[in-house]
């Protein structure tokens, strides 16, 4: 092989793929199969002469500014013949290919040019002293191995290249053809055969640099060879192929035929534009079937397999069988098959990344696309956040391991002359990774090589998968209730969450689950959900992708999933080795049994299980051993007015929270809607979260979203958080204030981080043993794997620095509270920096000296120093033992001779020869054995020597196959910590929480209060004074004006809120709910002052819209929550209903909203807003002391009885007392443009009516 060294500028990789016929020889030489072989020879020699023309001139590129330029005489290309060459091509199948000579980009200099020539034909100049070579490609592909080139580029430059391959050089043809037409005459016999057309793609790939690929005196590279003989045919793969070239001519569609000309091969070509591609042709893809050959009709047909016909796939090359098994087993994933250094996409999945990704079609008949092994994270993550899953296909095998299972199948059927065992003559491929947009981990390869760039903390939020299963309850099986097991997981930071419970028929606690927990994938048990969650998924989680997983094969039993759960992969056979959390969920039992309260959720866990297992990530996650119970508000089905529990002391309040379902978290635009994390909504930014949310930490925005979706109702907490609050504020502290934000920004996302290390350090990855268990990814061949190492030492030490800048908040923390001798600093603030910081301290000194932080991130490979790793510092012990045993022979040696310039010399295996003067050889014994000399020396081995080189040379094998075991071992000892450092983590995101409220009360421009909770009161009330809603108080360009509430205590608990509409009745409702929202997680809150009971649960029905999947009108709608509302209210609920009633009959909405209002004033007596513009409910209620009348202000000019067109209204937005006159519906019409006339015939029909009523 011809070669050069790799240049310094920034080179390109280039991808060529082109058509070949089956193998007919093994050996280099090929041998003409008949004819005359002196003919033959002359055409061999003709071939030779035309091959060996000096390149004087300059090779003609195409016109694109990336092309390399050669100068005169300079680096001239050495063009040869390859295994796929004219010689192959006249001996046996006479096919007419194209040449492809790919040049190599040197951005440092024109002069330094590489050649890759790769070929399954070649064409030739007529005139040896003006050589040109054009670029003729069947399929190419240029790409970056940069992680930053740019797909704009790339693309420009793919249109350049098509512009030139119509500028073929006629000579270079002729030439071909006049050489073809000889041979034709001697090989017309065999000629019917090789003019039947195949396709065979060969990727040809150097990993390094471009380079020539001789055939006969130059070898390529083993990784090079390997890649040519990816797709190769064997010598009875083509005479299989060829004795059945009529059935392949009947299906076309399943054969890619070869052009027999290279006109004929661009007519054939799928150009641009074209995208009827052979695979819609295929029938087992029009008709699928899965894998076990079940019809889309059948009960147990699996969707995420396909039936690939065996005859279709013995027509295919060893690696496109091995594509077409794999996405037999994943048809609903997307596959990066790793071919060299790039992955490709073929067929379906090449059309999908081309119009997903940008990416260019290569050339050829069918879609097939490709792009660098290092942009991988970058296409990837782009897929998986449309919804797609993608599979990425690793080379587990080198060449050498290849030859070497070759060379066993070989011994293991030298009796058996099937072809097939030959087709496996390519190197094995395995899945390494599944990745959906719920079970994204940030691996390693998804990273980039920044360490100041935190890229697993770009999107903080918790990815969910949730597994559901349902059963009818057992307590209300006749009333539709339902009992539901669940389980979600972060698998990022790998974390589970359990629950199991009873809910309603409205699905009350689900919906309350999902808007606590959003998932981004759901998994769900066939035939096991009712009509009615299914409606409630394709309503609440239309956007989340979702999938059905059999009973008991996928979704696992209780039973099963324990079975499982108990190998050493995961928890282990010993019971009390497991979680606490999960053991609280079996029975008390000495083998493990699931009690019966909690065999839904752990089924539900059992699926999460499995669906982990297909993704390759089940270990990694499960290991973390993080499971917590989740417990959503617990229904009680009864009337709640006659089981009120009197709540007048903190105690009764100790612990407990403020109850959001999933209706009030989004219709009070408390936190983001569902769609937001996948579609861009103009009220995300006016949620309540997005207001508060100034957190610097990842840990301290996902709990921050905790706090605000589930406020607390303990004192000690609100209390302590107000203090906390109030000290951070103080003048004299804004200087450190300053200091320690700049610290937390520095923080990467350490929950993440630790998943990560966990799973570098997981000793069942390092396992490399094809079927040994172990992960395949250990076994994954990897260009970059020196880039990829160089990662994992980076994120380690970006946790390591992570940790000490928390000591160093710490001690700046403590600093500050030293000058501050004269108040004390609330006790929850010392608590984030109070235990585990000595251990931490301990543990970061120990990995401070454990290696040299430098040198690992420059090599990618720890060396501990002595004392870290115990086996290894034996085994160096014992290096450094046969060295000094050496040092010794060699001192004696010295002075028997004594002759101080006696030494040894040597290297590798020659090493340590003893080198002694000529003049004392004379006198040497029989058992010095002469090895080699030098002028003036000899030098010698002797059997004591021999044995201590022989000791020292296996202590230095033993050392290094510890070394390479080494750089696990640290990250797994890493991991062994971290338990006690989550809770410094846990106290970091709560200091962080803490922050970002005092930085809100800071920049807000109204004045802040700090809400005062009454604990004793006879009846829960509500007092707010000059109260501004927290979104709206930045808003530009809006003067917004404060309103006071007034609610229970000694007034009356209810208000009927009337009002003109667009007044701001639902903004002032919305406005009360976020303040209360504000107090109960212990902020300040935009108010002169605000005084309350504490909130047990707030209901919201506000805004109502029909469902179409489900069936329901939006007026059933508004009484579905209305039902849920008179049923779990308590008196120290919050209710706010808006205009019930508006779905239907004027008379029918007054007199439900009438009897609601009545219910929720006598026998619920909660604190509420009722709106309304049914007026008639102000004289129902004139006499009801538990109900007050209210509404927004507005000032009327040119009032006009007769004409409402002439009058102007200004709203006031401003709460006042009594009822309003009317709700200026007609200036409302006039607002939006109706015709004038319209708006007046509309008020004389409403004059009329109201007459006739």
């Amino acid at each position: 092989m011809s070669t050069k060294k790799k240049s310094s500028g920034r080179q390109s990789n280039l991808f060529t793929f082109f058509q070949k016929t089956p193998k007919t020889e093994k050996s280099d030489e090929i041998t003409p199969i008949h004819g005359d072989s002196g003919k033959d020879k002359v055409i061999d020699e003709a071939i030779d002469d035309l091959e060996n023309i000096p390149a004087k001139k300059e090779i003609t590129t195409p016109s694109n500014k990336n092309s390399p330029k050669i100068a005169n005489g300079t680096n001239k290309p050495k063009i040869t013949t390859t295994p796929l060459s004219v010689k192959r091509k006249l001996s046996k199948t006479e096919e007419k290919q194209d040449v492809s000579i790919i040049l190599d980009d040197d951005s440092n200099s024109g002069e330094n040019v590489e050649g890759f020539l790769s070929c399954a034909g070649s064409s030739f100049t007529d005139s040896p002293a003006s050589p040109q070579f054009s670029f003729k490609r069947r399929r190419a592909i240029i790409s970056s191995d940069e992680e930053e080139d740019d797909d704009l580029n790339k693309s420009k430059s793919d249109r350049k290249i098509r512009k030139n391959e119509d500028k073929v050089d006629k000579n270079l043809i002729e030439v071909k053809e006049v050489l073809n037409d000889v041979k034709r005459e001697n090989d017309s016999e065999k000629m019917s055969i090789s003019k039947e057309k195949m396709e065979q793609d060969v990727p040809i790939v150097d990993d390094d640099s471009c380079q020539l690929i001789s055939q006969k005196k130059e070898k390529s590279t083993g990784k090079a060879h390997s890649f040519i003989e990816l797709f190769n045919f064997s010598n009875n793969d083509g005479e299989e192929i060829i004795s059945d070239q009529k059935q392949q001519s009947k299906s076309s569609s399943n054969v890619l035929k070869t052009p027999k000309s290279t006109k004929a091969s661009h007519d054939g070509e799928n150009k641009d534009g074209d995208d009827h591609f052979p695979h819609l042709d295929f029938e087992f893809l029009k008709k699928p079937r899965d894998a076990q050959k079940r019809k889309p009709t059948d009960p147990e047909y699996d969707s995420r397999t396909l039936f690939v016909p065996p005859d279709f796939l013995k027509q295919q090359s060893p690696g496109h069988q091995q594509w077409w098994k794999l996405k037999s087993a994943h048809f609903d994933t997307i596959l990066f098959f790793k071919v060299g250094k790039f992955y490709e996409l073929y067929h379906m999945d090449a059309v999908i990344a081309v119009e997903n990704l940008s990416l260019v079609y290569m050339r050829g008949k069918y879609a097939h696309c490709g792009f660098p092994e290092a942009s991988y994270g970058r296409y990837a993550e782009q897929l998986v956040n449309k919804g797609y899953k993608v599979a990425r296909i690793e080379q587990t095998e080198t060449p050498e391991q290849l030859a070497e299972r070759q060379k066993k199948s070989k011994n293991s059927t030298n009796n058996c002359s099937s072809p097939r065992i030959e087709r496996e003559k390519v190197v094995r491929r395995e899945l390494c990774r599944l990745t959906t947009i719920g079970t994204k981990t940030f691996g390693i390869l998804d990273g980039n090589d920044s360490r100041d760039s935190n890229d697993v903390a770009v999107d903080p939020s918790p990815n969910y998968l949730l597994a559901l299963t349902e059963r009818k309850s057992d307590n209300r099986s006749n009333d539709g209730f339902s009992r539901f097991g669940a389980c979600f997981v972060d698998c990022s930071v790998g974390k589970f969450f359990l629950a199991e419970f009873d809910d309603d028929r409205f699905q009350s606690n689900l919906r309350t689950l999902f808007a606590h927990n959003l998932p981004v994938q759901l998994i769900y048990e066939k035939g096991a959900l009712s009509s009615g969650t299914i409606t409630l998924l394709q309503t609440m989680l239309s956007s989340v992708p979702k999938e059905i997983l059999f009973p008991k094969r996928q979704f696992m039993t209780a039973e099963d999933t324990l079975d499982l759960l108990s190998e050493e992969l995961y928890f282990g056979s010993g019971i009390d080795q497991w979680p606490s959390t999960f053991r609280s969920l079996l029975d008390d039992s000495p083998i493990p049994k699931p009690s019966r309260q909690h065999k839904l959720c752990i089924s539900a866990f059992g699926a999460i299980l499995w669906y982990l297992r297909e993704c390759l990530i089940d270990v990694d996650t499960v290991s973390m051993r993080q499971i917590e119970l989740y417990s959503p508000p617990s229904l009680n089905f009864d009337d709640n007015s006659g089981n009120i529990c009197p709540m007048s002391s903190s105690e009764a309040w100790k612990g407990k929270h403020t109850i959001l379902d999933g209706s009030s978290l989004l219709n009070l635009h408390i936190l983001p809607s569902l769609s937001s994390n996948n579609n861009t909504n103009s009220n995300t930014s006016f949620s309540l979260f997005n207001t508060l949310n100034r957190c610097l930490t990842a840990s301290g925005k996902r709990l921050l979203r905790q706090w605000i979706s589930t406020p607390t109702c303990d004192k000690e907490t609100l209390l302590g958080r107000q203090s906390c609050i109030k000290w951070l504020m103080a003048d004299e502290r804004r200087p450190h204030l300053a200091k320690w934000m700049e610290l937390l920004k520095k923080i990467p996302d350490l929950e993440r981080l630790f998943q990560r290390i966990h799973t570098i350090g997981s000793k069942h990855r390092a396992d490399t043993k094809h079927g040994g268990g172990g992960h395949p990814d250990s076994r994954a061949q990897l260009f970059d794997s020196d880039r990829y190492n160089k990662r994992k030492i980076r994120d380690l030490l970006v946790v390591l620095d992570g940790l000490e800048d928390l000591m160093r908040l710490k001690r700046m923390f403590l600093n500050a509270n030293e000058m501050d001798a004269e108040k004390s600093v609330p006790s929850m603030l010392t608590n984030c920096f109070g235990s585990n910081y000595k251990e931490m301290n301990e543990d970061l000194q120990f990995f401070k000296n454990a290696f040299d932080r430098q040198s690992a991130l420059e090599h990618g490979v720890i060396q501990p120093n002595k004392g870290v790793d115990e086996e290894y510092d034996l085994a160096c012990s014992d290096v450094i033992s046969c060295e000094s045993h050496l040092n010794e022979f060699l001192e004696r040696m010295r002075k028997v001779f004594k002759c101080s310039t006696i030494k040894f010399v040597g290297t590798g295996r020659n090493s340590y020869q003893l080198e002694i003067p000529d003049a004392f050889c004379k006198s040497l014994g029989t058992d010095f054995r002469l090895t080699s000399q030098r002028k003036g020396f000899k030098r010698y081995y002797t059997d004591e020597l021999q044995q201590l080189f022989d000791k020292l040379t296996n202590s230095e094998t033993q050392r290094d196959l510890i070394s390479a075991e080494v750089t696990r071992r640290v990250f797994a000892d890493f991991s062994q910590r971290k338990d006690k450092w989550k809770n410094i983590v846990n106290n970091l995101a709560q200091f962080d929480c803490l922050i970002s409220l005092t930085l809100f009360a800071q920049s807000s421009p109204k004045k802040m209060c700090f809400p005062e909770f009454c604990y004793d009161s006879e009846k829960p009330f509500l007092s707010i004074s000059k109260g501004f809603h927290p979104s709206l108080i930045d808003a530009v360009g809006v003067d917004y004006i404060p309103n006071d509430c007034e609610l229970g205590g000694k007034n009356s608990p209810l208000m009927l809120l009337t009002g003109a509409n667009m007044g701001g009745k639902s903004t002032y409702m919305r406005q009360i709910a976020a303040l209360v929202v504000m107090a109960q997680i212990g902020s300040m809150v935009p108010a002169n002052s605000m005084k309350l009971t504490p909130v047990d649960r707030i209901f919201c029905r506000i805004g109502a819209s029909d469902r179409l999947v489900a069936g329901q009108s939006t007026f059933y709608v508004e009484l579905a929550e209305t039902n849920i509302i008179l049923r779990q209210a308590t008196s120290y609920s919050l209710v706010l209903i808006d205009e019930l009633g508006r779905g239907t009959s004027t008379f029918d909405g007054t007199a439900i909203a009438c009897a609601v209002l009545k219910y929720l004033s006598t026998k619920i007596c909660c604190r509420g807003l009722f709106s309304t513009h049914y007026h008639a409910l102000c004289k129902f209620v004139a006499n009801n002391p538990n109900v007050k009348l209210g509404h927004m202000a507005c000032m009327v000019e040119n009032a006009n009885l007769e004409d409402p067109t002439m009058e102007a209204i200004t709203f006031l937005y401003t709460l006042a007392e009594g009822a309003s006159d009317k709700s200026y519906g007609f200036y409302t019409a006039k607002m939006a443009g109706i015709d004038v006339e319209i708006v007046r015939k509309a008020f004389a029909a409403s004059k009329m009516l109201e007459e006739n009523s």
